[in-house]
């Protein structure tokens, strides 16, 4: 159809459908019941708590040599600062954090004062309660890639994450209206 032709804008929609199956989820009282590891015409998102040498045993379409990718992300360490659990391990739908984000609390509160601020229905918030730092970064990097016109992940993150010496008028300007988030 004429409204998704393009991989962004089928994204687009796939962004929406997921929000859509939380909140209603949610208003079930099945919110944290279910979650999408991966939803996107490009990239498919394995996820196991589970060691490298076991993870073709969880997915065994990754031993098939038909199997063909352009890259491949792994995150062996476990959870430090969360209960481990299928939501947060990583990666996630988009990025693969290795670490820990230590202006998260700052962040959060930002993000909440912003939703507020522009009067967000719940199921077009930033981020949500009960996930990782790299989830909350995760879906903040979703909600500004998928509702505005920021077509790349690289450039989302870098308003997100600028350098720490921003001379130049983009980081200025991206620097008045987001705060970093490292």
């Amino acid at each position: 159809p004429r409204f998704c032709s393009t991989r962004t804008s089928f994204d687009k929609l796939l962004y929406r459908a997921k929000q859509d199956v939380r909140r209603r989820h949610k208003e079930a009282g099945l919110h944290r019941a279910f979650f999408f590891t991966s939803l996107s015409a490009d990239t498919v998102v394995y996820k196991a708590l589970a060691t490298g040498a076991d993870l073709s045993r969880f997915y065994p379409e990754l031993r098939d040599p038909r199997f063909l990718t352009r890259f491949a992300m792994f995150h062996r360490r476990f959870s430090t600062n969360t209960q481990s659990s299928w939501d947060k391990a990583q990666p996630c739908r988009i990025l693969c954090h290795n670490g820990e984000i230590n202006t998260i609390g700052g962040n959060r509160t930002w993000a909440r004062s912003r939703e507020l601020a522009l009067g967000l229905p719940p199921e077009e918030l930033l981020t949500h309660e009960g996930i990782s730092d790299s989830g909350s970064l995760n879906e903040v990097v979703e909600a500004l890639r998928y509702k505005s016109s920021i077509p790349f992940v690289e450039d989302v993150l870098a308003i997100l994450i600028p350098p720490a010496r921003r001379d130049s008028e983009y980081y200025e300007f991206w620097g008045r209206a987001m705060e970093p988030w490292d």
